[in-house]
């Protein structure tokens, strides 16, 4: 019955996701890729490829089943699980051999599926690709493994039998290896020009900062702007490695802790920004790292909800810089939650006026269309 309403629930996913692709299919299409295609793109990775990878997991134990000479006496695919039930006089190396072959099938898929990211034109195709070999490999080498340790049931418990000892301790090694490659590949340069590539504007930067970089290797300053430009697109080990080089020079820079204030406040440590971020105000900063300082110290106390505290650095923040649109968005969120839908339209009136990234003026524009509703309710 469990596997029932497993196999259920996944085919319903699975047909909303396509039904929502079919309804967004020129925008999914075209050429550019927006963060709404992105997510798109990953839940047809999840919810349609990866039960497909499943499937083809179970086709690979019956394929060695009947490899060996046995038959399959039942076969259950349930979207995000199954099993078979082979039936034969297996000797100890075909039943292991059984077991391994559905498993190799799904690393086989993962691992095709990584050279077709860089090699395929069509961008959004590539996202897919992207989404599908992260997920599923990530099953593949660490969860369904984990899963069959932790349970002592699963093809891994028959896999790393210690009656097939020391082939078990050579596969070990290679799987290690896998795992450590994968890791390797999705810290490379190769995969971090990939996924700044995605949005040509950004990559456009990229290019400009580390220009700038070359230009000026002994100058702090374009290597700082570097590592907060990779921890604003979620690229915290290329940041992290800058921060390290700079550490080496000088360990003791203001702007350096300032730097690493803002990697801790990305990773949502926000007591620890708070505590350290309110030591930092009382340093001589330029104006910039000032700014940076009060947008965290606001952004902080909003996320642990002590919006009295949140308003007050948005104010001062603001004092310094009336324009600057990330504290004007940062207090209209804390109007809202205050309820002061007034003031937060105020605010987001300057902000919209000031900001130039699209994603975020459409995304200001719902929040002041929610409180001109709210006012409007008010009113009437």
């Amino acid at each position: 019955m469990r596997f029932d309403l497993i196999s259920l629930l996944t085919i319903v996913a699975s047909f909303i996701v396509l039904i929502e692709l079919k309804g967004n299919w020129s925008q999914f299409w075209d050429d550019k890729v927006t963060l709404e295609d992105k997510l798109l793109a990953s839940k047809l990775a999840f919810f349609v490829l990866v039960p497909l990878g499943v499937l083809l997991h179970e086709i690979g134990h019956s394929l060695a089943t009947w490899q060996v000479g046995g038959t399959v006496k039942t076969f259950r695919w349930f979207g995000f699980s199954g099993y078979i039930i082979p039936v034969g006089n297996f000797s100890l190396a075909e039943h292991w051999w059984i077991s391994f072959a559905g498993n190799l099938v799904s690393i086989l898929l993962g691992l095709v599926a990584i050279p077709l990211v860089f090699w395929v034109r069509k961008r959004i195709v590539a996202e897919t690709l992207f989404a599908f070999a992260f997920v599923q490999l990530l099953y593949a080498l660490i969860g369904y493994p984990l899963y069959s340790l932790v349970t002592q049931s699963g093809d891994w418990v028959t896999i790393y039998d210690s009656l097939f000892k020391p082939f078990i301790y050579l596969l070990f090694v290679v799987h290690i290896i896998l795992i450590y490659q994968l890791w390797q590949l999705s810290h490379s340069k190769k995969t971090l020009y990939w996924r700044l590539s995605r949005q040509p504007q950004i990559f456009s930067t990229f290019e400009k900062l580390q220009g700038e970089q070359i230009i000026r290797p002994q100058d702090l300053q374009p290597q700082l702007d570097l590592a907060y430009f990779l921890v604003s697109n979620q690229e915290d080990y290329a940041a992290k490695q800058i921060i390290r080089k700079i550490e080496r020079s000088d360990p003791q820079n203001l702007q350096l802790r300032v730097l690493k204030l803002v990697v801790i406040f990305y990773a949502a440590k926000y007591r620890q920004v708070i505590k350290q971020g309110k030591k930092l105000l009382n340093e001589d900063l330029p104006l910039e790292d000032n700014l940076r300082l009060y947008r965290l110290l606001c952004f902080s106390y909003l996320s642990t909800r002590d919006y009295s505290q949140a308003l007050v650095y948005a104010d001062q923040g603001l004092e310094l810089a009336p324009q600057d649109w990330k504290l004007r968005h940062s207090r209209a969120d804390i109007y809202i939650q205050l309820a002061n839908y007034s003031a937060a339209t105020t605010d987001l009136d300057i902000a919209l006026t000031n900001c130039s990234d699209q994603e975020m003026q459409a995304f200001m524009k719902r929040k002041q269309k929610h409180c001109r509703q709210k006012l409007s309710e008010r009113s009437d």
